[in-house]
C-alpha cells in the first residue's frame, strides 16, 4: 500500500506536468495553425494587390476625367451665365429702345393728327371760298345767257314773221295749182278706172299662173327631197383611201400586239405536258408548233395566235354582206353575194348593182338591230342570261376556243376585253367598207402567184413595226404551204375608161362606146409565215426532237422496270449508272425522281 501510495504521489505530478505539456501543444499548434491560416490569408491578399492596385489606378483616371468634365462644365456653365447676362442685358436695352421708338412714334402721331386737323381748316376755308367764287360766277353766267337769249328770240321773231309772209304767198299759190290738179285727177280717176277693170280680167289671168308656178316650185322641193332621200338611200358613200390604210393598219397592230403580250409567256411543266394534245385538237396547225419555254416556242406562239385572231376576224366579220343576222349561216352571205354577181352581169354599167348593194347592206344592218334589240327585250322580260350572240361574241368565243387554254387564267378577262375591241373595230370599218362604192376583197390565201401583195413575217416585231408597217422580208426560196397571220386587203373601184374615137370628127361619142374600167387598190399588204421559214422548220425539229425524247424515255423506263423485276438492286443499278457519261434521257430521268423541273 505505500509502495502504491508512493508511487502515486510520484506519479501524480508527473501526469499533470504532462496534461500541462500536452494542453500547450495542443495551444501551440492552434497557434501555429492560426499562424498559417493568416500566412495564407496573407499571400491571397498580397496576391490581389496588383487588381487592387489597378483598380485604384482606374478610379483615379476616372476621377480625373470627371474633374476635366466638372471643370469644363462649370466653365460652359459660367460662359452660359455671361451670355444669358448679356442677353438680359441687351433685352433691357432693346425694351428701352422700344419705349423710346413707342414715344417718338406717339409724338409725331400727334403731330400728324395736328397737321391733318390744320389741313382740314385750309380746304374748309377753301371750299367756301370756291362756293363764293362759283356763286359768283354762276350768276355772271346766267346774265349773259339771259341777254343772248333775248337778242336770239327777238331775231328768230323776226325770221318767223317774214317766213309766215312767204308761206301765205306759197299757199295761194298751191291753191290755184290745186284747183287744176283736181280737175285733172277727176280724169284720170276715169282712166284709172277703166285700167282696173282691165287689170282684173288681167290679174284673174296671171293668178291662175302664179298658182301654178308655186306648186311647180313645190313639187320640184318635193322631188329634190325625195332625191336626195333616194341618193342616201340607194347610193353608197366614198371614204379617202387614208381612211381604211389607216384603220386595217391599226387592227394588224393590234392583234400582233395582244398575240405578243398574252401568248409570248412561259409555260409551267404541267402546261408543257398537257396542253399539245389539247391544242392540236382544236388547231391541227399548232402540231409543229413546240410548247415549251424556247425563243422558238415564244416566237410561233406568237405568229399562231396572230394567224388565229385574224382567220376568226375574217370567217366571223370580213366576209360579204356580213351582219349578225347571216353570220349564223355563211350559206346565206353566199346566197347574197351570188345574188349580187347576177345583178352586175345583168347590167353593164354597174348601177343597179350599186344600188342593189346598198339596199341590201343597208337592210341587213336594219334586221340585225331589229333583231337584236328584240332578242334583249324578250331576255329582260323572261329574266334569263344573253344567249343572242352577236358578231363581237361569235369572234371572241372561237378565239377562246383555240387560244383560251394558252393565255394565262388571270390576264383571260383583259384579253377577252382587248379581243371584243378589235371585233369592234373591224365590225367598223367593214361597216363602212360594205358600204362603199369600192369593192373590197379580202385574201386570205397567201402563196407564191400573190406574194408581190404580202410580206413573210419577220416574228421580230420590235422592227417589223418600227416604220408604221410591216417591213419586207426578202425570200428567194418558193413556198408550198403559207400560214396567213394577216389577209390580203385589195379595193376595187369602177372608173370611166377612155372614151372610143370612131364615129367622125365633131360627132358625139355613143353610150356603149364609153367602156368601164377598174382601178384596183392594194390597201393592206398581207402578212404571211411559209412552211418553208427557218423559224418554222426549227419549231417542226424540236417538236420531232420531244417526240424521240419520249420514246427514249419509255424505253429507258421499260429497261428499269425489267430490271427491277429480275432482281437487280438499286445500288448494282446505280453502281452501273455512274460507270459511265449520263445521257441526257439519264439526266431527265434523274431529275424527275429529284423533283428537279426538266423541259421537253
Amino acid at each position: 500500500m505505500s509502495s502504491a501510495a508512493e508511487i502515486e504521489t510520484y506519479i501524480g505530478p508527473l501526469t499533470k506536468e504532462l496534461r500541462e505539456a500536452s494542453q500547450q501543444l495542443l495551444n501551440a499548434e492552434k497557434a501555429v495553425k492560426a499562424v498559417s491560416d493568416s500566412c495564407i490569408q496573407y499571400a491571397d491578399e498580397i496576391t490581389q494587390i496588383p487588381l487592387v492596385q489597378k483598380r485604384f489606378e482606374e478610379l483615379r483616371g476616372q476621377i480625373v476625367d470627371k474633374d476635366a468634365t466638372i471643370s469644363n462644365q462649370k466653365i460652359a456653365l459660367d460662359v452660359l451665365e455671361q451670355r444669358a447676362s448679356d442677353k438680359e442685358q441687351a433685352a433691357k436695352s432693346e425694351v428701352a429702345a422700344n419705349r423710346a421708338e413707342k414715344e417718338r412714334l406717339q409724338s409725331e402721331k400727334e403731330e400728324i393728327l395736328r397737321q391733318r386737323e390744320a389741313a382740314n381748316e385750309r380746304l374748309r376755308a377753301r371750299e367756301e371760298k370756291l362756293r363764293v367764287e362759283a356763286d359768283n360766277e354762276l350768276s355772271r353766267l346766267k346774265g349773259v345767257q339771259d341777254r343772248e337769249f333775248i337778242a336770239q328770240r327777238k331775231i328768230l321773231e323776226r325770221d318767223l314773221e317774214k317766213k309766215e309772209k312767204e308761206q301765205a304767198g306759197k299757199v295761194r299759190k298751191l291753191e290755184a295749182t290745186s284747183k287744176k290738179a283736181l280737175d285733172t285727177i277727176d280724169e284720170l280717176k276715169l282712166q284709172v278706172e277703166t285700167q282696173r277693170n282691165e287689170l282684173i280680167v288681167m290679174a284673174g289671168k296671171f293668178e291662175d299662173l302664179d298658182k301654178a308656178k308655186d306648186m311647180y316650185k313645190m313639187e320640184k322641193e318635193q322631188l329634190a327631197m325625195k332625191l336626195e332621200d333616194l341618193q342616201k338611200e340607194f347610193s353608197l358613200s366614198s371614204k379617202p383611201l387614208e381612211y381604211y390604210n389607216g384603220e386595217f393598219l391599226k387592227i394588224s397592230t393590234k392583234i400582233q400586239a395582244i398575240s405578243s403580250q398574252y401568248l409570248a409567256r412561259k409555260l409551267s411543266n404541267e402546261e408543257m405536258r398537257n396542253l399539245p394534245a389539247k391544242i392540236s385538237a382544236s388547231d391541227s396547225a399548232f402540231t409543229s408548233v413546240p410548247l415549251s419555254n424556247s425563243e422558238t416556242s415564244l416566237q410561233l406562239r406568237t405568229a399562231h395566235a396572230q394567224r388565229v385572231i385574224s382567220d376568226a376576224v375574217y370567217n366571223t366579220v370580213w366576209r360579204h354582206f356580213s351582219s349578225d343576222i347571216t353570220s349564223d349561216d355563211l350559206r346565206l352571205s353566199t346566197f347574197i353575194e351570188k345574188m349580187g354577181s347576177a345583178v352586175t352581169k345583168s347590167d353593164g354599167s354597174g348601177r343597179s348593182a350599186d344600188v342593189w348593194r346598198a339596199v341590201t347592206v343597208r337592210t341587213l344592218e336594219s334586221l340585225s338591230s331589229t333583231e337584236t334589240r328584240r332578242q334583249e327585250g324578250i331576255l329582260q322580260e323572261a329574266g334569263t342570261a344573253k344567249s343572242f350572240k352577236c358578231r363581237e361574241d361569235k369572234l371572241v368565243n372561237l378565239v377562246l376556243s383555240i387560244l383560251g387554254s394558252l393565255v394565262d387564267p388571270p390576264s383571260l378577262p383583259q384579253f377577252k376585253a382587248d379581243l371584243m375591241d378589235i371585233a369592234r373595230d373591224a365590225i367598223s370599218v367593214w361597216t363602212s367598207a360594205q358600204s362603199d362604192e369600192r369593192t373590197f376583197t379580202i385574201n386570205s390565201t397567201l402563196n407564191q402567184e400573190n406574194k408581190r401583195d404580202w410580206n413573210v413575217a419577220a416574228l421580230d416585231y420590235d422592227s417589223l413595226y418600227a416604220d408604221g408597217g410591216p417591213q419586207q422580208v426578202v425570200e428567194s426560196k418558193q413556198f408550198t404551204e403559207v400560214f396567213t397571220l394577216f389577209p390580203i386587203i385589195i379595193a376595187t373601184k369602177r372608173v370611166q375608161g377612155p372614151k372610143a374615137a370612131t364615129g367622125p370628127p365633131g360627132s358625139w361619142p355613143e353610150q356603149d362606146q364609153q367602156a368601164l374600167g377598174t382601178e384596183v387598190t392594194l390597201i393592206h399588204n398581207g402578212l404571211g409565215l411559209p412552211q418553208e421559214s427557218e423559224m418554222v422548220q426549227r419549231g417542226i425539229e424540236e417538236v420531232e426532237d420531244k417526240k424521240r425524247l419520249r420514246l427514249e424515255l419509255d424505253e429507258l423506263l421499260v429497261q428499269e422496270m425489267a430490271e427491277k423485276g429480275r432482281g437487280h438492286s438499286r445500288n448494282n443499278s446505280a453502281a452501273v449508272t455512274a460507270s459511265g457519261p449520263s445521257s441526257p434521257i439519264q439526266r431527265w430521268s434523274e431529275n424527275r425522281r429529284n423533283g428537279h423541273p426538266t423541259e421537253i
